[in-house]
């Protein structure tokens, strides 16, 4: 018999959510009580740091890990921080590491496919054309950049924001202090 580590009503409560919630692809270990399997734990939705801004210069890529998933985090020219799934869409090459920033595009490290913020490819440069199954985003995150921090939005089904970043402006004052 297994052993119980909540209240009946909670536990049931608790087994209804996580089994409506669409993230949970993941193999659970028989052996052990659902509650303690790290992987099954869910995530709220809302804006998350992923880096401070200074830590990411125009023209740099960066490869990130968040809510179990691999990106990739550049700056284009125009400043401003984007971030998309890591593996390119042609051979799978993870673009957080090696990937070049071209313009406001990432280029893969690969073959140079040229991807946009939407995930979209833009650009094959040794092609007059992009296929047409690559064309369409494949997932950028909404990314917003205030307060010294970038940020991300997660949504577990890749929902839009539902409230705008809140600027602070003490946070660029060098007279404040924490």
């Amino acid at each position: 018999m297994q052993e119980k580590y909540f209240p009946a009503e909670i536990e049931e409560r608790q087994q209804q959510r996580w089994a409506a919630h669409k993230t949970f692809e993941v193999e659970v270990d028989p052996s052990k009580p659902k509650f303690y399997c790290l992987e099954m734990l869910p995530y709220p939705f809302g804006w998350y740091v992923v880096a401070y801004s200074d830590e990411l210069a125009v023209g740099e890529v960066k490869p990130i890990r968040y809510f179990g998933k691999e990106m990739a985090l550049w700056r284009g020219e125009d400043g401003k921080p984007r971030i998309i799934p890591a593996y390119c869409r042609h051979m799978g090459a993870h673009m957080g590491h090696g990937g070049k920033v071209h313009g406001n595009n990432l280029e893969c490290p690969f073959h140079a496919w040229r991807y946009d913020g939407e995930g979209a490819v833009k650009e094959v440069p040794y092609s007059e054309m992009v296929p047409m199954t690559v064309r369409e985003p494949c997932g950028g995150v909404p990314t917003g950049e205030v307060n010294g921090f970038i940020w991300m939005w997660y949504h577990p089904d890749g929902g839009a924001p539902k409230w705008e970043l809140e600027v602070m402006p003490e946070t660029s004052d060098p007279s404040w202090t924490a």
